[in-house]
């Protein structure tokens, strides 16, 4: 085989390799395509549960509000009665009934 020959063999061996690298090449753009595409599947799904936590967030707030408030309200029913019984007992102790 003649050098000419030789030089053509490579130049043929180098259009197959470039060729396989050019689909290996869009393979991966194929593939950034589609972690792109998954990222932002993610992100979508991030924000969601961000906005979620923001709700919950609200419910919990919401709720100690509430268990909060029922609490004043049972400590200012309890010192209701407990002034009530107070009269009682002060009733009881002025007619002498013990």
């Amino acid at each position: 085989m003649n050098n000419e020959e030789k030089i053509l063999e490579l130049l043929g061996q180098m259009k197959t390799d470039i060729n396989g690298m050019q689909t290996d090449i869009k393979g991966m753009q194929a593939d950034i395509s589609d972690l792109k595409q998954g990222q932002a599947d993610i992100i979508r799904r991030v924000d969601k549960l961000e906005a979620n936590d923001t709700d919950i967030i609200k419910r919990i707030d919401k709720l100690e509000t509430n268990i909060e408030r029922t609490f004043k309200e049972a400590w200012r029913d309890i010192e209701t009665q407990e002034k009530k019984l107070n009269q009682h007992e002060e009733k009881r102790h002025r007619f002498g009934i013990v």
